[in-house]
């Protein structure tokens, strides 16, 4: 690392938040370096200009870097509290590079206190984030770790794995510190393995690499590695200089681990030439620092700081909670408020524009451009409609979030549109509907709201267990507020109705008049709705709406759509697209990407309407499980 060059480019970068990126490089490498002063003055500045401009990164580079130099020192419980407030300002402000990394090192921490279990399930977490974040740079040193896992229970073979597959990771990224790292560690697996010379010669690549970045921790770990293959090949002289480099190297570092090893294999050679002396004399001073690093004392406290962690973690995951429904709730209200004042006025003006124009129909020049003024202002009352429409749709990308990906094709015929969406999180389920109401354009759009409200009440406020029960219950409702005045209306929708359930892979589908497709691995299965609409059939029958179960795995696609894809026409003779044809196309975009997916649905309608009019609404979903 050139810190004159990096210097330079922090000087120069007129962004405070680029600084603090440059200045956590810098003190990162003064802490390979051993200079532990220099890494403070330079963390404090970070955690200054960090508070500045408001950089909750920045505040988080702070406590990792903290953590690192108490872990440096052999303060493992500071380490371990700096590592979790690091990973709590991550998971609170949705920082996955810092909670991976806080992870990371609390697996660090755990493992030098020989508690192997928490410090891979640590380790495997951070490699999933960032496995998530396409982290190359970091997945090599995560992988590295867990290798040192298997490499300590004596499980060799997985610990070369894990140490190769690191080593490839850092050479393509000519990360030269990892390449050493890595070397290193593949050398003490080949010392396990009795194959001395492929051993040494580990060591020696490693020790180029670290000489030439400075690394001053890690080169006295290749010491003492090459020390211990010197020993076996009974080269004795070589094999004390080198244990005695590791020594020194350690004692300048200040570091317990370094001298806890050194210390033990200094005891360890002198033993076996017995000299016995100074084999005493070495074994005295490692089971100091050995009494030092896992004092139970420290490991009482580690344990209480990880307690205090998750208790807090936990409370205020329950705050927020409690948050998000308050929110939720206020919102609905807002919303409700709009709607209502929306269709009034909206009701309001075109009933007046509507009669004001008709009376003042074919007159003067100046009547007609009173009318197209009036006209004007009917469209601009329809656009409020719709904008108050889109105000309560869901917004596509909160639908992709909650799940591994989802696209939304949502095009009405007019201004505003007869079909709808609808989707809600429940402390069970992820909820999600699509709906085609009677007509399209204004009466299409009033049912549409209508119908959204109705939705909202029946899933969210009454205790309704199956997908069914929401059908049937919106029927109710829908048919009662049509028909409160003494002449009757037709009118309703068909829908169709998804529960996913948390933590389960495995949904419920009910559908009136609408089906769903499931495309499984090539395979396409659309699931039948009951042929009953909800609303509009007034001769007293009753209805019956069913529920079906659907298992389904990762990578597998769920699609909700109403008829208006299908019944377009277009095509070189003017024929409609037909359900037959969307499925095929369905089944053939299912591998993509679900917003490529999105593109070649909304190209293939346009290209097949071709200069023909839009004659219904149009509105699919695709979701990624």
């Amino acid at each position: 690392m050139n810190l004159d060059s990096l210097f330079k480019v922090m000087h120069k970068q007129a962004e405070d938040s680029l600084k603090v990126i440059i200045l956590n490089k810098v003190a990162s490498h003064y802490l390979n370096l051993g200079d532990f002063a220099k890494v403070d003055s330079l963390n404090e500045n970070l955690l200054a200009l960090s508070k500045k401009i408001n950089y909750i990164k920045g505040k988080a580079y702070y406590f990792l870097i903290k953590a690192r130099l108490h872990e440096a020192k052999g303060d493992y419980t500071k380490a371990l509290e700096f590592n979790l407030e690091a990973q709590r300002i991550g998971e609170q402000n949705k920082i996955n590079e810092v909670i991976a990394i806080a992870l990371n090192h609390i697996g660090i921490v755990y493992f030098i206190q020989g508690d192997y279990e928490k410090a891979l399930a640590n380790y495997k977490q951070a490699i999933e984030i960032i496995k998530a974040r396409r982290d190359t740079k970091q997945l090599g040193a995560f992988l590295n770790n867990v290798g040192n896992i298997y490499y300590n229970k004596h499980e060799y073979d997985l610990a070369l794995e894990y140490y190769t597959r690191s080593l490839k990771t850092r050479t393509n990224l000519k990360d030269e510190d990892g390449i050493a790292n890595s070397q290193n560690n593949i050398g003490n697996v080949y010392l396990e393995l009795k194959q001395y010379e492929r051993a040494l010669d580990c060591f020696k690549k490693a020790m180029i690499f670290q000489e030439k970045t400075g690394n001053k921790f890690e080169l006295a770990y290749s010491y003492l590695n090459e020390g211990l293959v010197y020993e076996k090949l009974k080269q004795i002289k070589q094999a004390e200089e080198s244990f005695m480099k590791g020594l020194e190297m350690g004692e300048e570092l200040n570091s317990p681990e370094v001298k806890r090893d050194a210390t033990s294999s200094l005891s360890s050679f002198y033993e076996n030439l017995k000299i016995n002396d100074k084999a005493l004399k070495y074994f005295k001073q490692y089971s100091q620092i050995c009494d030092s690093i896992n004092n139970n004392n420290i490991v009482k406290e580690m344990a209480k700081k990880q307690l205090s962690f998750e208790y807090a973690r936990k409370e205020l995951q329950l705050q927020n909670e409690q948050e998000k429904k308050e929110i939720q709730f206020k919102e609905k209200e807002d919303r409700q408020k709009i709607i209502i004042s929306g269709v009034t006025l909206g009701l309001i003006l075109i009933l007046v524009f509507s009669v004001f124009l008709y009376k003042r129909f074919k007159v003067s020049e100046r009547q007609n451009r009173i009318i197209e003024r009036k006209n004007k202002e009917i469209t601009d009352s329809i656009n409020y409609a719709k904008r108050i429409q889109n105000a309560i749709l869901t917004p596509e990308n909160t639908i992709n979030e909650a799940f591994a990906g989802a696209f939304v094709l949502y095009k009405p015929k007019d201004i505003v549109s007869g079909d709808f969406y609808w989707y809600a999180e429940t402390e069970h389920n992820k909820i999600i509907a699509v709906a085609d109401c009677t007509g399209h354009g204004v009466p299409g759009g009033f049912m549409s709201m209508l119908g959204y409200e109705i939705l909202q009440d029946v899933v969210l406020k009454e205790n309704i267990s199956t997908t069914s029960e929401a059908l049937k219950a919106m029927d109710i409702k829908i048919t009662g507020t049509l028909n409160k005045s003494s002449k009757t209306f037709r009118d309703g929708m068909d829908i169709a109705l998804c529960a996913f359930q948390k933590g389960e892979s495995i949904l419920q589908y009910s559908g009136a008049n609408r089906p769903i497709i499931h495309v499984a691995k090539g395979i396409l299965t659309e699931y039948s709705p009951d042929k009953n609409t909800i609303g509009g059939d007034i001769d007293g029958s009753e209805k019956k709406y069913t529920h079906q179960k659907i298992e389904f795995n990762k990578g597998d696609m769920i699609y909700l759509f109403t008829d208006g894809y299908a019944d377009q026409f277009g095509g070189p003779k003017g024929k409609k697209f037909k359900s037959k044809q969307l499925l095929e196309v369905l089944k053939e975009v299912s591998v993509l990407g679900v917003q490529e997916q999105k593109q070649i649905l909304e190209n293939k309608i346009e290209n097949w309407k071709g200069s023909l009019e839009q004659i219904d609404d149009i509105c699919i979903i695709g979701i990624k499980i």
